[in-house]
């Protein structure tokens, strides 16, 4: 189907922004699918070496999403990608602290 701009102010008045912003959410999630993230590639986004314990992880995450996140102007993308990391990282077993 061909893609339609609705104004926003029209769209919140009648309840259909939450609506259609949830369906493209969805669509783009479909077409923005990217393989699993190995752990090397998870040290690297967050720029820590392969023995950071627990708190070290937390602090790069956090170091790196106060640059990145998308409500300060940073990407999606690299929000979804730090975010993931820390996430791989910290469901290790054996994570030493």
């Amino acid at each position: 189907g061909g893609l339609i701009i609705y104004r926003r102010p029209i769209l919140q008045a009648f309840g259909l922004w939450k609506i259609l912003s949830q369906q493209c959410n969805r669509q783009a999630n479909r077409t923005t699918e990217h393989p699993a993230m190995s752990i090397k590639q998870a040290y690297d986004i967050l720029g820590i070496d392969s023995n950071a314990g627990r708190a070290r992880i937390i602090r790069a995450h956090k170091q790196l999403m106060a640059r990145n996140h998308p409500d300060k102007g940073g990407s999606d993308y690299l929000a979804q990608k730090i975010n993931g990391a820390r996430d791989l990282l910290l469901k290790q077993p054996g994570l030493n602290d």
